[in-house]
C-alpha cells in the first residue's frame, strides 16, 4: 500500500517501430529498482509513479528486449525512447537493371570475401553491395527460389525467403558477403525493407515466441492481402503453430495454398491441421507426400513433415506415407538444422 504523503512524477514512454503500429500496441514492462514488474501494456504510454528509479523495456523487431533506466522526481516528467538495433543493411535499387543475373554473379572475382555464388534457380537476380548479395525473384513463382553458395570448403543449397514483386518493393533478402562470421555459417536474412516479415524473422531466431505470436495472428491477414508477402505469411504461420494457435487459421491456410501453390510449406502445415481430425487424415497424408517432392522453404516446416510422417496413424494411405518419407530420408542427413532456411551442406571435396 503506497502511504498517503508519497510524491509522484510522470514517466511518458515512446517506441519506435516499424511495427505494431509504429509502436503505438508494443507491449511495454516497467520494474521498480528491485526489478519487480510493476505494469506490463501495450496501450498506455505516460505512466503516474512514485519518485524513484524505474527500468522500462520491450521486445522490438530486432527480436531483442532493449531497456532504459529513468529516474522519476517529483511532479516532473521523464521521457523514455526506445528503438531497436537493426544491423546495417544496404537497400534494394531502383532500377530492375541494376540486379546482375546468376550467371554474371558467378563469374565475378571474389578477392576479399571467402563466398561464391556457385548456381541458383531461374529468375533470381543479385545486387552486390557493401557486402551484401540482395536477392530478388525476377517473374511468377513456380517454385520456391533456391542459391548453391560456397563459403571456404563448405557448399550450401539453401531455400531462399523471396517471391515475384515490383522490383523497389521486391520480396527481397539479403546474404551477406562479409567473412567476419564463423566460415561454417551463411547469414540469410528477410530485407528490412520487409519490415514486418523481417521482424517476425527476428523474433523468431531469437527464442521470442511470445511476442512473435502477437505479432504474427495481425500479420497472416496483412501478409496476404495489403503487402503481399507469401514467405512471410509462412513464418507467422509457423510462429502461431508453435504457440498452439494456428488451427484457427486453417480456412486462411487452405486460402493460401490455392493462392500459392509453389510454397509447399502452407501444404504442410495444413496437414498437421487435418491430421487432428480422423475423417481428414487421408487428405493430411496426401498434402504431405505432395510437399515431400518439392522444395521446402523453412527448416522448421522440414522438422514438422518429418515428425507427421513418423507418426502417423496407421491407415489405408501408409504406403504414401511411407513414399514421402522416403522422399525426405535423401534429405535429412545433410541438413542443416541451425538454419532457418532448408539447407542442404556439404564439402567441397565430396561433391568432387
Amino acid at each position: 500500500m503506497t502511504p498517503e504523503n508519497t510524491k509522484y512524477g510522470q514517466v511518458k514512454v515512446h517506441v519506435k517501430s516499424k511495427v505494431n503500429f509504429g509502436g503505438t500496441a508494443t507491449p511495454i514492462e516497467i520494474r521498480n529498482d528491485d526489478l519487480i514488474l510493476i505494469h506490463s501494456t501495450s496501450n498506455k504510454r505516460v505512466f503516474e509513479l512514485p519518485v524513484g528509479v524505474y527500468e522500462i523495456s520491450a521486445v522490438l523487431e530486432d527480436g531483442k528486449r532493449q531497456k532504459q533506466t529513468v529516474k522519476v522526481t517529483e511532479s516532473e516528467t521523464a521521457n523514455v525512447s526506445l528503438e531497436p538495433k537493426l544491423p546495417s543493411q544496404p537497400e534494394a535499387p531502383e532500377l530492375a537493371s541494376k540486379f546482375l543475373s546468376a550467371a554474371k554473379i558467378q563469374s565475378l572475382e571474389n578477392p576479399i570475401h571467402d563466398i561464391k555464388l556457385i548456381g541458383a534457380s531461374s529468375n533470381v537476380t543479385i545486387y552486390p553491395e557493401e557486402g551484401f548479395w540482395i536477392v530478388r525473384h525476377r517473374e511468377e513463382m513456380e517454385q520456391v527460389a533456391y542459391a548453391i553458395i560456397r563459403k571456404g570448403d563448405e557448399i550450401f543449397e539453401v531455400s531462399l525467403p523471396i517471391s515475384a514483386g515490383d522490383h523497389h518493393l521486391s520480396v527481397t533478402c539479403h546474404i551477406k558477403t562479409s567473412s567476419e562470421r564463423p566460415k561454417n555459417h551463411l547469414q540469410i536474412n528477410i530485407s528490412q525493407s520487409r519490415s514486418l516479415s523481417a521482424a517476425l524473422e527476428s523474433l523468431f531466431i531469437s527464442g521470442q515466441i511470445g511476442p512473435a505470436a502477437r505479432l504474427a495472428g495481425g500479420a497472416i491477414h496483412t501478409l496476404m492481402n495489403t503487402y503481399v508477402d507469401p514467405t512471410g505469411v509462412i513464418l507467422a504461420a509457423l510462429i502461431l503453430k508453435k504457440t498452439g494457435r494456428l488451427g484457427a487459421y486453417q480456412k486462411q491456410l487452405e486460402n493460401f495454398s490455392t493462392d500459392f501453390p509453389w510454397l509447399p510449406d502452407a501444404k504442410i502445415l495444413l496437414a498437421d491441421i487435418l491430421m487432428a481430425k480422423l475423417k481428414e487424415r487421408k487428405r493430411a497424408i496426401q498434402l504431405a507426400y505432395e510437399a515431400s517432392q518439392e522444395r521446402i522453404l523453412y527448416t522448421e516446416s522440414f522438422s514438422i513433415l518429418m515428425s507427421l510422417l513418423r507418426y502417423a496413424p496407421e491407415a489405408d494411405n501408409v504406403a504414401l506415407c511411407h513414399k514421402a518419407l522416403t522422399n525426405i530420408a535423401k534429405i535429412a542427413p545433410d541438413v542443416d538444422w541451425n538454419s532457418i532456411y532448408l539447407c542442404r551442406t556439404s564439402t567441397e571435396n565430396s561433391n568432387a
